[in-house]
């Protein structure tokens, strides 16, 4: 989100990055309480936040200092400077496709496509950077897709696949199904 500030300039506002991030984490977890639990252990790790403080801040009512979004960003295992670019990738993201409108099935195929990747770096001797520069991307934007923070395209998939020199299935040609063969029943004689 852009501002402009008293020379007319304009500036991202940090905190509104940090909470589309948070939020956007928030939701991709399959936990039920991870926030009451999230809460509580950052409770337990000194950094004082109530579930309520934390709820409005989610909801934009309240801020939270940068200290405590730090702490936030470090328990979730991101530098605070990462977590801030997660939300600045989300937000050009939202631009091309609304994130509400990732649903099951691209997440499962986000999660699909982590595990190839990973199981091509083993195979092929590659590292994660090395995947990275396939790609085209920063290192820091091809972690959040491993960690199915941000979806893969299929055309990124395919560039990988071009790039270590393998085939890759062609999803514009749908594979023709056989006829099913029926078994016919021999007719009962009528009476």
């Amino acid at each position: 989100m852009k501002n402009k500030n008293e020379n007319g300039k304009s500036f991202e506002d940090i905190s509104e990055l940090f909470r589309i991030a948070l939020k956007h984490y928030i939701s991709m977890q399959t936990e039920n309480k991870f926030k009451s639990n999230m809460v509580k252990t950052l409770n337990d790790e000194g950094i004082k936040i109530s579930f309520s403080n934390f709820s409005n801040f989610l909801n934009k009512k309240t801020s939270l200092s940068e200290k405590k979004r730090s702490g936030i960003a470090m328990h979730l295992g991101f530098k605070y400077e990462e977590f801030i670019l997660l939300g600045r990738r989300l937000l050009e993201l939202k631009k091309t496709m609304p994130l509400e409108k990732i649903g099951a099935e691209a997440l499962y195929l986000n999660r699909s496509t982590s595990e190839i990747f990973k199981e091509l770096e083993k195979r092929y001797n590659l590292s994660g950077r090395d995947i990275s520069s396939f790609l085209d991307m920063d290192f820091i934007d091809y972690q959040f897709r491993l960690k199915n923070l941000i979806p893969f395209n299929f055309d990124e998939i395919a560039a990988v696949f071009e790039k270590i020199g393998k085939n890759y299935p062609e999803f514009n040609n749908p594979i023709k199904r056989l006829p099913i063969k029926r078994k016919t029943s021999p007719r009962s004689p009528t009476k």
